[in-house]
């Protein structure tokens, strides 16, 4: 199993490990009433990102370079896009009544687009933008740890020092309210990159999704209830107890970061094996059309409702959903994830023939 970094194949169970967690984190926006999973929804992708991440990207200035525009390119572009689209179409929408609020004098689109341009525009519809802020930011600080410690041979002493205090520098920023502090989250998920970094280069076999020496089935089984019951349990003390939700809670954060890694990547183990497997690999290289366009998607089943339930056309700009019980969750998830997945592949239909006479004129 030692392989070098460079050389590692893609790791499907990983994939669908990404998969599980953007079906929940759809789940949880369409009010899911399993609310301990918000524990771990978003860390999952942080420790799939240092799981993957090679230190070869620090290598030299030129693979310093490839990193970066590989970011900007996968994270920041299509984000500015989507959010200054939606910025665009705001007085559209409003009309449409797809959204709730005021129209956008020119004054404000231009303010507006600026936020954008700034990872935090696009208004409710683009709601997840926070996150891939969040690690787009969190790959370019976790790239410079890495640059720095570069050689020492206490380097992950040393990552493990620096990340846990940045830690502290994220919650201190929430805790008292410091201006801005949205962009220190980026400071508070690096353990997570330098958790699933670590679990890759020591090969921690429970932690390790589609790892060469499987538990046997009934083990996972074991490990997905032992860590289920752990998390509900520390969603009730972190929430009622503390009356603090987990993210103001450094301690609570890393428990649940740890204890939602081991449930995701047990079910992933388990599920490696069924039918569902080719579809949640699928959904898992293509998560990003999902975080954004989800909250959108969910406007298809709000106006079914409106329609069977007799309600006013206003209420379509519910936001982020309009009815959730009698189990509408469920078709609010199905609908979240579908749907943006059929506009990907038709985008791609579309997109390959037009580069292919694109390359053939080029040439």
């Amino acid at each position: 199993m030692k392989l070098r970094e460079n050389d590692m194949k893609r790791n499907e169970t990983l994939d669908i490990v990404k998969g599980i967690t953007i079906i929940i984190v759809v789940a949880l926006h369409a009010s899911m009433p399993i609310s301990w999973m918000t524990l771990f929804q978003m860390p999952v992708f942080f420790i799939v990102a240092g799981f993957c991440y090679s230190s070869s990207a620090t290598e030299s200035f030129s693979t310093i370079k490839k990193y970066i525009w590989k970011r900007v390119r996968s994270l920041y572009i299509p984000c500015v896009i989507f959010s200054i689209s939606i910025t665009l179409f705001h007085n559209v929408l409003l009309n449409m009544n797809m959204i709730s609020g005021s129209k956008y004098s020119i004054k404000t689109y231009f303010i507006q687009i600026g936020k954008s341009i700034l990872f935090s525009g696009g208004g409710n519809l683009s709601g997840t933008i926070w996150f891939l802020r969040t690690m787009f930011f969190a790959s370019l600080i976790y790239m410079l740890i890495d640059r720095i410690t570069r050689g020492n041979k206490n380097a992950v002493a040393l990552r493990w020092g620096i990340v846990l205090f940045s830690l502290l520098i994220g919650w201190g920023a929430y805790y008292f309210h410091i201006p801005g502090n949205q962009y220190f989250n980026s400071f508070t998920v690096l353990f997570m990159y330098e958790f699933g970094r670590n679990i890759r280069k020591y090969e921690i076999r429970f932690l390790y999704p589609g790892h060469t020496k499987q538990y046997p089935v009934i083990v996972n089984i074991v490990l997905i209830i032992c860590s289920g019951v752990a998390l509900w349990g520390l969603s009730i003390f972190v929430q009622n107890k503390l009356n603090k939700n987990v993210i103001s809670q450094p301690i609570g954060l890393v428990i649940g970061t740890v204890l939602g890694w081991i449930f995701v990547v047990a079910i992933s183990n388990i599920l490696m094996k069924l039918i569902l497997k080719k579809f949640l690999v699928y959904l898992g290289q293509h998560t990003l059309p999902v975080m954004l366009l989800h909250f959108s998607s969910f406007k298809l089943v709000t106006l079914f409702q409106i329609i069977i339930y007799h309600e006013e056309m206003t209420k379509l700009s519910s936001f982020p959903c309009l009815y959730t019980d009698n189990c509408w969750w469920i078709a609010y998830t199905v609908v979240g994830v579908l749907i943006p997945l059929l506009l990907y592949m038709a985008y791609y239909v579309v997109k390959i023939p037009i580069q292919r006479a694109y390359s053939k004129k080029a040439g």
